[in-house]
């Protein structure tokens, strides 16, 4: 397999050599099908899921190697740099308008895939139409996808499992998502970390997954996160990350928002317990951390939460339940280092606009809190949006 580095007119500028693939043509093909959820107009990001991480998936899976860092890595090193917080306004206005031009269309592998991550229209059939920005900011949902090489960590988890005595994953190529499951609810915190990174990866692959994963969420969180007296930055992330993934579709909504624990479960003493009120408990947390990749992926977690009523309105979450989010989201939005980022702040207001257009109560309750929102030093995009939401709560 070969790699052809920034294709001009006048051909490469560097052709790089991943080696031999034993893969088939029709388990390539096969494999494309688990991909095709990942990569569509709906998920397509210019910095974060474009044609160059499509081509590290697929080098991982050809032949367990990556594609050169400084490809995968430059639009990180492009915005981190002093152009990057004036850029990404541009470029995420960019991003919007090829989903508009796009519309509905997707990828097809040839294929039936039974879910995907749902887009709608601003006009929405839902009870309350959320305002154009905030409809454009929640319609399609915030997936992380950031790529690791799964081959290096199916080695990791095994050097794991044979330390603790636990079943291997027998193909590092392609684990098998109850091998995965296993380690993840076996494996001590302290080591739980790569096991999570890869399924927070497979939840995107697949819908069953997805839904598999998302029945067991209660038990990673009780085995990890909630109750423990200490947690690393690091499980806690990894743990965020695959509710947020969950959070993009349907079949994950779906066990999310009806799973109870019963008697005699792996984590005994909390029946009865809704799985929401856990998820609650974890964003909670997460907000009042120092570490900034946390409280950002918990504030992307919020915004796929609020949306759910607009992508699923079969599914929508309780008033009770968006009361207490929007309860999360008012405290996070006074919280100065929030403020001060501009991504965690921008999807904490599509969040907070999103549940107070969902439910007449939780904006009644906003306006009962004075939510203090943020109006000045804002970027264009999030500043429509900031006058959005002051203008549906000032309207309960």
């Amino acid at each position: 397999m070969v790699v052809y580095v920034d294709v001009g007119v006048v051909g490469p500028c560097a052709v790089v050599d991943l080696g031999t693939t034993d893969k088939t043509r029709e388990q390539f093909l096969d494999h494309l099908a688990t991909m095709e959820q990942k990569f569509t107009v709906e998920t397509y990001h210019i910095l974060q899921n474009n044609c160059n991480n499509f081509s590290h998936d697929v080098a991982n899976y050809l032949v367990g190697k990556d594609i050169p860092s400084y490809i995968t890595g430059l639009p990180n090193e492009v915005m981190s740099g002093p152009f990057g917080a004036i850029l990404r306004p541009f470029i995420e206005s960019m991003q919007q308008n090829i989903r508009d031009a796009a519309g509905q269309q997707r990828v097809d592998f040839g294929h039936q895939s039974t879910s995907q991550p749902t887009s709608t229209s601003a006009n929405s059939t839902t009870a309350n139409s959320p305002p154009t920005n905030i409809a454009k900011s929640l319609t399609s949902p915030v997936l992380n996808t950031s790529s690791s090489n799964r081959v290096k960590i199916v080695n990791k988890l095994n050097e794991f499992a044979l330390e603790y005595k636990l079943p291997p994953i027998a193909t590092p190529s392609a684990p098998v998502l109850d091998d995965v499951l296993v380690l993840c609810l076996k494996l001590p915190s302290s080591k739980v970390f790569p096991a999570l990174d890869l399924l927070r990866l497979m939840i995107v692959d697949d819908v069953k997954s997805c839904a598999r994963a998302s029945a067991l969420l209660n038990e990673l969180l009780h085995a990890h996160v909630i109750g423990q007296p200490t947690h690393s930055r690091g499980t806690l992330l990894m743990a965020l990350r695959c509710v947020q993934n969950c959070f993009a579709y349907e079949e994950g909504v779906q066990e999310i928002l009806s799973k109870q624990i019963g008697n005699g479960s792996a984590t005994a003493g909390v029946d009865d317990v809704l799985l929401m009120d856990h998820l609650f408990e974890v964003l909670e947390t997460s907000f009042s951390v120092p570490h900034e990749d946390v409280r950002t992926t918990a504030a992307a977690l919020s915004s796929n939460l609020a949306g759910t009523n607009i992508r699923f309105p079969k599914l929508s979450l309780t008033e009770e339940q968006c009361i207490r989010l929007t309860h999360i989201l008012s405290e996070a939005l006074q919280h100065s280092d929030n403020i001060a980022n501009e991504q965690i702040y921008h999807q904490l207001l599509c969040a907070l606009g999103g549940v107070v257009t969902a439910d007449p109560g939780a904006r009644e309750f906003a306006a009962a809190l004075g939510v203090g929102i943020v109006d000045t030093g804002l970027v264009p995009e999030t500043q429509l949006l900031a006058e959005e939401v002051r203008a549906l709560i000032s309207s309960a």
